[in-house]
Order: structure tokens, then sequence, then C-alpha cells
């Protein structure tokens, strides 16, 4: 009974050894604060986090007292950073900072593409692709491969993402049997009918708009489908 109760107490000592930890985003932007969360210390006097930089420069510090502490901090240069425990030298945690302006790269090269080549699924796989070399230390050939089995995989497996994926093929699938059945160019033709200038065609696009307005993805299949041979003349 004594040698149970032993092992019992030193399997739960371990567990709550491993479980402390410093909780930071592995890649952050410059100029914009993140949260840094501290949990399950041994004690609870008074801690000191470091942040240094590459070179081992001390850039910014904070103290705090407690076993759980959670604070945000702002680190204005791009770079990989370590932050670590004065107290807790086992305990450490890293960071990739990466320039603010390169987060708008890939949205603006995926509308770009989607506006030359007329390929959405395209133009998103580059714009996702292109965002993955930025975060991967502008690394294409891991980029491809986090591309593949990371970045592809946490979309799909995510309850809410799988949700948007197979409503937006529904809805796409219902409005591919109504243009194949010829009801797109019927209301295209009616609506003609009205819309005899570009003026007229983007009012008429606007108030198709108002009609779906139970769900935007739906709206931009939609309206975006059947108005396509208007606004295209």
């Amino acid at each position: 009974m004594k040698k149970f109760l032993l092992i019992l107490v030193i399997f739960v000592n371990l567990s709550s050894l491993y479980s402390q930890e410093i909780e930071v985003s592995k890649f952050q932007l410059s100029e914009i604060s993140f949260p840094v969360k501290i949990k399950n210390l041994t004690d609870s006097t008074l801690h000191q986090v470091s942040v240094y930089d590459a070179n081992q420069t001390l850039v910014n510090k904070f103290t705090f007292e407690g076993d759980n502490y959670e604070t945000k901090i702002t680190l204005p240069r791009s770079g990989n950073y370590s932050f670590v425990i004065s107290s807790e030298p086992g305990i450490s945690a890293s960071v990739r900072i990466i320039p603010g302006w390169l987060s708008v790269v890939p949205p603006l090269l995926a509308i770009f593409l989607a506006l030359i080549i007329r390929q959405v699924l395209v133009s998103l796989a580059a714009g996702i692709f292109v965002g993955a070399v930025i975060i991967y230390n502008y690394n294409p050939l891991t980029a491809l491969l986090r591309f593949t089995d990371t970045i592809i995989m946490n979309a799909l497996v995510d309850h809410d993402h799988m949700f948007i994926i197979v409503f937006t093929l529904m809805i796409g699938g219902v409005v591919g049997v109504i243009s194949q059945n010829g009801g797109t160019a019927g209301l295209a033709n009616l609506i003609t009918r009205y819309a005899k200038k570009a003026k007229s065609g983007l009012i008429s696009s606007w108030l198709m708009g108002m009609v779906v307005f139970f769900d935007d993805y739906a709206n931009s299949l939609i309206i975006g489908n059947m108005m396509r041979p208007i606004t295209d003349k």
C-alpha cells in the first residue's frame, strides 16, 4: 500500500512538472500585441520573464507574482525571439515575428490572380502558398510540404470549416442544376429588359443581392452566377 501511494505521489508530481509552460503562438506580426500565458508554475513567488532575440540580446521583460499569469506584449522588429522565466530556466518558448505588411500580400495576390486568370481555387491556393512561404521562414519547399499536411488538413478537420465547405458545395450544386436547366439564362433575359445600361445593371445586381439575404456564401454563389451574363455585357 505504501509503495502504491509513493508511486501515485511521484506520478502526480511529474504531471504537474510537465504541465508548466509558457503558452505563445509560434508566429506573430510586428507592432501588434499578442497574448503570452504562463501556466502552473511550482510556486507563487515573484517571477521575471525575459524576452531575447536571436542574438541573445534582452529586448523585453516583465514580472508577475503567482503560479499563473497572462499578459500582452508587442515586439517591434521581425525575427526569432525566446521567452525564459528566470526562476524556472527549464521552461521556455519561442515565437517568430513577421513584418506586418507581409500579412496583406497573400490576400492581395489571390484577388489579383482571380481577376487575371478567373480561376478562384487556383488563386486561393497561390495566396495560401505564399502565406505559407512567409510563415515558414521563406522556404518554398517547407511551405509546399506544410501546405499539404498541415494547413489543408487543419482546415478540413475543423467542424465549422467543414460545415462551410459542404454547404457551399451543396449551394453550388443547386446553382449548377439551375444553370443547366436554363434558369440562369431565363433570369438574365428577364432582367435585360429593364437593365439596358451599366448603371441599371448594377442596380439590378444590388436588388437581387438583397433578395438572397439569408447567407453571405449563398448570396455570392447564386447572385454571382445569375447576374454574370448581365454584368459581362
